[in-house]
């Protein structure tokens, strides 16, 4: 059942308007803002405020290519304008995907319903077994979203929140997507997700496959395969020192989550890749 979000008429969205241009006018928050109107409550993002990523860009753009093999320019890792990002919101909504409504936009913020608290922020207060189910939601939520040919782009679980017990993301402003076939940024989709939740599975890594095998159930796409099979490739390297890495780099969640992963694909890729052969 989708959330009741409010159904703003033309007069109460430009009364919105006013109200944010009047008490948020200086603010300019790097973060969303929250704001109350009617009772209910509304998300204000601003434009960034331009600042040098170049040297973000350019380590992105190197990241991207060790994984899969392709190059991007370092622009296609410049962040999305608040404009562009409010159309992109609009077209998922339209699918009918887990994200909440825009009401408004132009080039300095754009106005959205309020989806609830990040996961980031939910799993740690929630006991184990509801932690769990909520686990397996971002994965089935992650598939519905590739089934629809779509791809988030950063679905770390900061990214997605918790309203009235369903799931919705946000944070749309990657743009590499855009330019490389969509199945490659489906699966590093499913990359990040992975590293998100790794902290609150406990290392237990038949969980992982379960939660990997979740997700393909719902979204078996054997396009994916060649790209998960060259970050496995990449990760096989490091296995053998895995273990001195893990001394030496113990709050190093880069790496860990990263193996954990690899692990994951290592135990469940063979069965997959020979069904799709046979």
């Amino acid at each position: 059942m989708a959330a009741p979000f409010p159904n703003l008429k033309e007069h109460e969205i430009l009364s919105l308007r006013q109200k944010i241009e009047k008490e948020m006018a200086h603010e300019q928050s790097e973060k969303p803002q929250i704001i109350s109107f009617k009772n209910q409550q509304f998300v204000v993002k601003f434009a960034r405020q331009e600042k040098k990523r170049d040297r973000q860009e350019k380590l992105s753009a190197a990241a991207y290519f060790l994984l899969f093999r392709k190059w991007l320019s370092p622009r296609c890792f410049e962040a999305l304008t608040v404009k562009q990002e409010a159309k992109r919101i609009i077209n998922l909504n339209a699918l009918n995907l887990q994200v909440a409504p825009i009401y408004y936009y132009n080039e300095q913020y754009f106005i959205q319903a309020y989806s609830g608290v990040s996961l980031d922020t939910v799993l740690p207060r929630t006991k184990k077994t509801q932690q769990l189910f909520l686990i397996y939601d971002v994965f089935s939520s992650l598939a519905q979203l590739h089934r629809q040919g779509q791809w988030h782009g950063g679905p770390q679980i900061r990214n997605i929140t918790l309203y009235n017990k369903q799931l919705y993301r946000i944070d749309f402003e990657e743009r590499f997507g855009f330019y490389t076939p969509i199945a490659l940024s489906q699966s590093y989709d499913l990359m990040l997700t992975f590293n998100s939740i790794k902290k609150f599975l406990n290392d237990d890594l038949q969980l992982g496959q379960k939660l990997f095998m979740h997700y393909w159930h719902l979204n078996p796409d054997k396009s994916l395969l060649p790209y998960l099979n060259k970050v496995l490739k990449w990760l096989k390297p490091i296995y053998p020192i895995s273990q001195f890495l893990g001394r030496i780099n113990k709050h190093n969640n880069d790496i860990n989550t990263s193996l954990f992963f690899g692990q994951v694909l290592k135990n469940c890729l063979p069965a997959l890749s020979h069904q799709t052969q046979s």
